[in-house]
């Protein structure tokens, strides 16, 4: 049997009311080719019967763990599965969504192959009834490829070059430690990913599609705009240009970065004319450039 402090990586997973598709998702990893993992379930504070499917995988299986919260978020709900985690990696799935078999195994050999501090699968979509749908680019232009900080600081790369979501990407356990999510509404991922980037020497990308995200109706990306999604996202904005700003002001990732938020508020909140806090932002922003 692996022992804990054995094993390689270690896959967090949040759950909050998931009861549906809890089990495909737990499967999925459960059935994982690599063999030195471990899955720690977070339930924040579920109340579909979701924890009691965790607690029969953490009583079947030795390296699935549960922890029970009160809920507070997803990002909290990842931090406490961080702070436990062994593993030497992380990595982070939605407890809706579900991976290739051998997602980890992949993931895992990129990134000890080449010596690197994050590595990057592609990704599919699929509806609520998990059939497959078309592949999930999400701004991720890679194929098979290594870039140095250098490469990174001096493209387009959080634009439209690499993901801005965590569960397609497997990360060293230290860098994740030392930054742990915010209690951002949505975005979270973008923001800590901001972060992770901020300690990166090597990011090793695949073409291989090993992520199986799943769009329901209580999915992130079907989400009505509304004045209480714009705020929300512009909070979350704010934040994430504080910190590129503060990690790459004066590279180019950081001025193409601006250059196109500009441009898509202005666009997004054409026809929301009270939100006068967000164009006063853009007014500084446009003194910045």
């Amino acid at each position: 049997m692996i022992q804990c402090e054995d094993y390689l990586v270690s896959v967090i997973v949040p759950v909050y009311n998931s009861k549906p598709y809890l089990k495909y998702c737990l499967d999925s990893l459960l059935n994982q080719t690599l063999e030195s993992i471990e899955i720690i379930m977070v339930d924040d504070g579920s109340i579909d019967g979701s924890s009691i499917i965790l607690d029969e995988y953490a009583k079947k299986y030795h390296n699935f763990k549960v922890i029970h919260q009160l809920n507070q978020g997803q990002g909290q709900a990842r931090n406490s599965g961080v702070l436990v985690a062994r593993g030497k990696y992380i990595g982070f799935v939605d407890s809706d969504d579900y991976v290739d078999r051998n997602m980890y195994k992949h993931l895992y050999s990129l990134i000890s192959d080449e010596d690197a501090d994050i590595s990057v699968c592609k990704s599919y979509s699929v509806d609520k009834n998990g059939i497959l749908g078309k592949p999930l680019d999400l701004w991720n232009k890679f194929g098979n490829v290594l870039l140095s900080r250098s490469d990174i600081e001096n493209c387009d790369f959080l634009n439209n070059k690499c993901s801005p979501v965590l569960w397609d990407k497997l990360i060293r356990a230290d860098i994740v430690k030392r930054h742990l999510s915010t209690s951002l509404k949505r975005g979270q991922d973008f923001v800590a990913l901001i972060d992770y980037l901020s300690e990166v020497n090597k990011i090793a990308f695949t073409s291989a599609r090993l992520y199986y995200y799943r769009h329901h109706s209580n999915s992130v990306m079907a989400t009505p705009e509304s004045d209480e999604v714009i705020l929300t996202d512009f909070k979350t904005e704010r934040v994430a240009v504080s910190k590129i700003l503060s990690y790459f002001g004066g590279t180019l990732i950081s001025k193409l970065y601006i250059n196109r938020i500009i441009k898509e508020w202005n666009v997004r909140i054409y026809n929301y004319p009270n939100l006068k806090i967000i164009k006063d932002y853009i007014v500084e922003l446009n003194k910045y450039i």
